[in-house]
């Protein structure tokens, strides 16, 4: 009786362990789901994979990172930034494709080539991230994202990958001087006055938890001493 009761809880023993097994790498595995972080809203696709592959579990982590280069964005040295930066850490999700989709590296050196100055000007190194190279050209038949091509896309065949986000100039351009942007209060971003482009603009604070580490701060106040000079 001994033996068949340890017989017994072996078994209930492994099965839980399985069962746990599955649940923990279930939980692992990207997901699809909808895009709610603001920046990477309306720029040619509304679903993503997360975690990434930076091992973003959310896509409060990817806000944590994208937000570092929201003074270069208001620079406006590249109209592609955005869609750059969206497509690298929350990248499209495709039904029934579960491989990530990357930038074409077509994409990447259209916005490294004028932003790259402004980002390095003050000692800061290019992005791991955002190196070029790494990134699938168009002319090689891969699978990649690019807002300039108007090809339908296909999984099931290698091609470029389009967006139906049309190419246009400075995120900010299309702005008149009564527009007004809405700020999202509860991540404590403020609604100020800016001289450039004549408009009304919505900017992080530069000491919160959202600007954790002394770099990112560091690079916060010399984005914004270059801003107002």
């Amino acid at each position: 009786m001994n033996r068949y009761f340890k017989q017994q809880l072996g078994l209930l023993l492994l099965a839980l362990i399985l069962q746990i097994s599955r649940v923990t790498s279930d939980q692992q595995q990207p997901q699809c789901q909808a895009i709610t972080y603001y920046e990477c809203k309306n720029i040619g696709y509304n679903q993503t994979y997360l975690p990434n592959k930076f091992n973003h579990q959310d896509q409060k982590d990817v806000a944590l990172v994208i937000n570092q280069f929201t003074a270069l964005i208001a620079v406006g040295c590249s109209s592609e930034l955005r869609f750059l930066l969206c497509s690298i850490y929350m990248p499209l999700c495709l039904p029934n494709y579960s491989e990530t989709i990357p930038p074409c590296r077509e994409v990447c050196e259209r916005v490294r080539t004028p932003c790259e100055a402004y980002y390095t000007r003050y000692g800061f190194i290019w992005p791991d991230a955002l190196k070029c190279e790494q990134y699938p050209s168009s002319s090689e038949n891969a699978i990649c994202m690019d807002p300039r091509k108007n090809e339908a896309p296909s999984p099931k065949s290698p091609m470029k990958l389009s967006s139906p986000r049309p190419a246009h100039s400075s995120p900010v351009s299309s702005l008149s001087s009564s527009s007004c942007c809405q700020c999202n209060t509860s991540l404590g971003y403020r609604l100020i006055d800016d001289d450039y482009e004549s408009i009304k603009r919505c900017v992080p604070p530069c000491y919160s938890p959202y600007f954790n580490d002394e770099q990112s701060k560091s690079m916060m106040n010399i984005w914004l001493t270059f801003l107002s000079s």
